[in-house]
């Protein structure tokens, strides 16, 4: 601010319309007002001077930092954190809020390229303005990873299985399945694999092909010979005369699939083990099992050890005998039976202590052992059996009879002619002798006391060695006698009583003592309790041992005592007014319990009247009798108390109700109220009195009563509903949708006025709403109510929407920097960056786009934020299918040629070629998968690419060396030393086959040979072939014709074969 006149010094003083004085307090967004005071120097010449500012505060609009791009793979969660949203302002709170169309960003968005909305809600909107961006997304299928075994080895007739693979899934949480696949089977989990190498692939297939990658993993599978598992005892005990069976040996194959047979021999034996009777002694029997197939299995050879041992005869007899004197031992009595009548033999019998033989003896009481040994006749392959037999030779027992069990009374006598005592056996010679165990006393004719008692009856034989002692015991129970007693007299007298012994007495006819039960209190300072009391009586006689004791009873009859009772014989009460206690209160000097009739409750509840009362007493102790006594009460009518809390004045249109219609009776008697004014009454505005009568229901007992006190009526304020109406954007008008106050109470009439009205513009910025209400009645005050709403900016509608991708090194066009503004009547300036023609790098890269209007008080900027994604320039490759080699043959340049197609390309691409499998591997037979991948140098801006082919490896017929023989006369057979072809490569094994073979004998001439060589791998090599040439010459016969052996000829004589024709060859 300046002064405008110059002569005029002073200075300036501002301050706020409202609120704070401060400049330096920040001001909220909106409207607001300047107070600028000048005040001059000279106060007596110059007056000051004010104005008045409209100063218009703006919303802050902040930024935020967020990714520009997102490339992450599936099952990650887009998070703030994930975005790195960072708020550059940190004093602006509020929250972060994600969006996708059409997708909840809460969840797991599947694998593709998404535009997440990041909108930063602020806290304070009357000050900040939100701030939203948009992220391009790249979701990339999730990859995982499996683990299976690089080599494993398995034995022939083991099916693969995953778990043999050691196939694992490292990620169990992707679903899928298993694809196992062979070179050399087209299912290896199901067929058996011949031995040797084989490539198994392992390829896991998700069942989520969007969003999970598949993989595939190699390894090499050898499969060795498989050795049957062939079980037999490792030694065999047997006994002579046993056949070997391969039963009994436990010979088995436990491979029952595997064909083959088993040969046994014996190392002492030329002829089958198995059909020959082995002698006593150790042999070792060797089994070999032989497989038909020798390709995939091992022979397998087991070694027995047999060992026969000699047989043992085998005959029966008892292992104890227990025998009584008198009995003759025999053959028939130990059971001697022979079991092996073939073996032959004989039996000899000895007594161990004597050396005799026992047979046909009669042995005396005692122990003995009897040997009996079995002789055979052959000792080498048999035996000799011996046993013993233990004799035990008991006395002879016999038998004698007696009572076994006697009862008699004390004084009883016992004699033997009441034991009846007798020997069974007349031709055992001895005696009977009686003792007593209980008693010192003789059993026989003396007198037993009172109790049990055993006779022990003994007979003593003559011959004590060879017969036992016999004894027999018997039971003689001597009982007790009982004795009489007669009571003679009984007694019945009052409760407190003194009991005399004169009063009791009893004769009997035994000397003993008396117990009484319970005890009697005789002379005591107790007494017997009112009632009957039964008494048991005890005789005790004094000789115990021989006399029972004897009981009795009797009965003692008490009578009760009778206490006395002191009452008022009237009493006067008020209904109502008096408590039971002032009339219920008769007393008696013994202890004891009062009840009344009527009872305490029944006697408060009587209404007025004269009434008979009756007490009942009941003694605490219960040896008193129960009495009664009899009084009168006169009950009189009662006047009840009100009361009416002090009322507070109520505003109008208060309807009387039971809040101020209150008024109560002290004494809780039930009656009716009614008042003046009744309920319901709506006074007005005013003061009024209140009137209350009292008519109790029970007019007999109560009487009526009445109360008056006063009430004021306030006017009211008519209650306004209207709440800060919603925000609006600056251009909307003001509707009824704002402009909505409301009565809390709607039968209030009256008229509503608004400023400002309906249909106005409101500026940006917090503006004031008022409503006033003035009522139609005079019993309401007129009311005002004031709101606020905010106008916000206009934020221009522009559509940006992500372009397509491009391909390195396309630069930038219209095409995609295409941002479209709706808004048309909003000027403005649109810039972007980057701006056309500019090249991206590989990958996602964000475009921005900022419209700037030219009247920012009432627009706000829009930047938008778009993402493209510029994808690498691909390479193209060429490799020709290469021509097939022989096995031995290395991988060379000449299969792996690979190489660029550079159709199209502008520039050198910079690079290599990794193969699989490598330069100089060596491979097996068959058809094999070749793969090349070009990795570039630059990785940036080129995509590596693979590219597949095949090459077929042929067997290699192995080359054979065979020089033609030398010559061999007429007769020879044909053997090594014509037969004798090698392979080139002596690393090749196989086996020859000769055409003629071995042994042959061919005529005179030339002939030819011809070898095949079957190779052992049969997999790389094929069967070859070679031809040579023999010379087979003609044999010189020697003749052999001696002189000597030619007689001398005489003229005229023949020649002849005998004598002189006599050469051979």
């Amino acid at each position: 601010a300046q002064c405008l006149d110059l002569f005029c010094k002073g200075k300036f003083i501002y301050v706020f319309e409202s609120g704070s004085t401060s400049l330096n307090d920040i001001r909220s967004a909106g409207n607001h007002t300047i107070v600028v005071t000048y005040e001059p120097f000279d106060k007596m010449n110059f007056v000051s001077v004010t104005k008045k500012i409209k100063v218009l505060v703006h919303k802050y609009s902040f930024d935020f930092s967020c990714v520009t791009s997102l490339d992450v793979m599936y099952r990650t969660l887009i998070t703030k954190e994930l975005l790195k949203v960072t708020i550059m302002d940190s004093f602006v709170e509020g929250k972060v809020v994600l969006s996708c169309q059409n997708h909840d960003i809460c969840s797991v968005l599947p694998a593709g390229e998404y535009l997440v909305n990041v909108l930063f809600q602020v806290a304070d909107t009357k000050n900040f303005i939100p701030v939203e961006k948009v992220v391009p997304v790249m979701i990339r299928r999730y990859s995982f990873d499996i683990y299976c075994a690089d080599c494993r080895e398995i034995v022939y007739g083991t099916i693969l299985s995953t778990e043999l693979l050691d196939v694992k899934l490292l990620d169990e949480s992707v679903e899928g399945r298993f694809v196992i696949t062979s070179d050399s089977s087209n299912n290896p989990l199901r067929d058996t694999l011949t031995a040797g190498e084989h490539l198994i692939t392992t390829l896991y297939q998700p069942t989520d092909g969007v969003n999970f990658i598949p993989i595939s993993k190699a390894t090499i599978v050898t499969v060795l010979k498989f050795t049957p598992i062939v079980r037999s005892l490792e030694k065999l005990v047997i006994t002579y005369g046993t056949i070997l069976t391969p039963k009994l040996l436990e010979v088995v194959c436990e491979n029952s699939d595997i064909g083959g047979e088993f040969m046994y021999s014996c190392v002492n034996l030329n002829v089958d083990p198995l059909n020959e009777l082995l002698s006593a002694g150790l042999h070792m029997l060797t089994i070999l099992f032989h497989t038909f197939d020798t390709l995939n299995y091992i022979q397998v050879e087991r070694v027995v050890k047999v060992e026969v041992e000699r047989y043992v005869p085998e005959f029966e007899c008892v292992s104890e005998l227990d025998i009584v004197y008198r009995t003759v031992i025999s053959e028939e009595l130990l059971k001697v039976q022979c079991n092996t009548p073939h073996v032959g033999g004989k039996f000899i019998f000895s007594e161990i202590s004597t050396s005799t033989n026992p047979i046909g003896q009669v042995l005396s009481a005692g122990v003995y052992s009897i040997s009996i040994l079995y002789q055979p006749p052959n000792i080498i392959n048999y035996v000799p059996v011996q046993k013993f037999v233990n004799v035990m030779v008991r006395q002879y027992s016999y038998a004698i009879s007696c009572e076994a069990e006697l009862k008699i009374v004390y004084g009883t006598v016992v004699t033997s002619e009441m034991l009846k005592v007798t020997c069974c056996d007349e031709t055992v010679m001895g005696g009977f002798v009686f003792n007593c165990c209980t008693s010192t006393l003789p059993p026989i004719g003396d007198l037993l006391p009172a109790g049990s008692h055993v006779i022990v009856v003994k007979y003593h034989p003559s011959d004590e060695a060879n017969y036992i002692v016999v004894e027999k015991r018997v039971s003689i129970e001597v009982e007790k006698c009982l004795p009489s007693i007669e009571l003679v007299n009984t007694i019945r007298f009052t409760y407190e009583t003194v009991l005399t012994k004169d009063m009791i007495s009893f004769e009997s006819s035994v000397e003993g003592t008396v117990q009484y039960s319970p005890p009697l209190l005789l002379n005591s300072d107790e007494f017997y309790t009112a009632g009957e009391h039964r008494i048991s009586l005890l005789f005790m006689p004094q000789d115990e041992h021989n006399y029972f004791s004897v009981e009795s009873n009797f009965v003692l009859t008490v009578d009760k005592f009778i206490p006395k009772i002191t009452w008022d014989e009237n009493f006067i009460m008020y209904y109502n007014k008096f408590h039971s206690r002032d009339v219920l209160n008769a007393t008696c000097v013994s202890p004891g319990a009062f009840v009344y009739y009527p009872n305490n409750s029944d006697l408060e509840n009587l209404d007025v009247g004269t009434y008979p009362l009756i007490v009942i007493f009941t003694p605490t102790n219960p040896n008193y009798a129960v009495v009664e006594a009899v009084s009168a009460i006169e009950i009189k009518p009662t006047l009840p108390t009100l009361q009416w809390p002090r009322l507070d004045s109520i505003p109008y249109g208060t309807a009387l109700s039971v809040d101020i219609l209150n008024s109560f009776c002290e004494e809780k008697v039930d009656g009716q109220f009614i008042y003046e004014p009744s309920f319901g009454t709506v006074l007005d505005a005013g003061s009024y009195q209140l009137k209350a009568q009292f008519f109790p229901y029970d007019k007999k007992n109560y009487l009526s009563a009445q109360l008056i006190v006063d009430l004021v009526v306030d006017k009211v304020y008519p209650t306004i509903a209207w709440t800060n109406p919603s925000d609006i954007i600056y251009e909307d008008k003001l509707k009824e949708l704002q402009l909505n106050a409301i009565l809390v109470d709607e039968s209030i009439l009256g008229q509503f006025y608004y400023s400002p009205p309906l249909g106005y513009v409101l500026d940006v910025g917090e503006q004031k709403l008022t409503v006033e209400f003035i009522p139609s009645s005079s019993n309401y005050l007129v009311s005002a109510a004031v709101v606020n709403i905010l106008v916000h900016k206009k934020i221009p509608h522009v559509v940006w929407n992500n372009p397509h991708s491009i391909t390195w090194p396309e630069s930038l066009s219209q095409k995609q920097l295409a941002a479209q503004l709706f808004d048309e009547h909003i000027l403005g300036s649109t810039t972007y960056t980057p701006s056309i023609g500019y090249i991206l790098e590989p990958g996602w890269s964000d475009l921005l786009m900022s419209f700037q209007p030219f009247d920012g008080n009432r627009y706000v900027e829009v930047n938008l934020t778009v993402q493209i994604f510029v994808e690498k320039c691909p390479i193209r490759v060429k490799w020709d299918q290469p021509n097939s080699i022989t096995y031995s043959t290395l991988l060379s340049e000449t299969q792996l040629n690979a190489s660029l197609d550079m159709d199209g390309h502008e520039y050198e691409i910079k690079g290599h070629f990794d193969f699989q499998p490598p330069l100089n591997t060596l491979l097996v037979a068959g058809t094999h998968s070749l793969t090349a991948t070009f990795c570039p140098d630059d990785e940036v801006h080129y995509i590596p690419v693979t590219i597949c082919t095949v090459v077929t490896i042929v067997p290699l017929s192995p080359p054979l060396l065979w020089a033609n023989p030398f010559p061999i006369n007429y007769e020879s057979e044909l053997n090594v030393l014509q037969l004798n072809a090698r392979v080139v490569d002596s690393s090749i094994i196989g086996s020859f086959k000769y055409f003629p073979d071995f042994g042959t004998v061919l005529p005179a001439g030339v002939h030819p040979l011809m070898v095949t060589f079957y190779p052992l791998d049969t997999l790389n090599y094929e069967v070859s072939t070679h031809k040579a040439e023999i010379v087979i010459e003609k044999n010189t016969p020697t003749i052999v014709w001696s002189a000597s052996k030619i007689k001398a000829l005489t003229y005229g004589d023949a020649l002849n074969q005998l004598d002189h024709l006599n050469a051979v060859f």
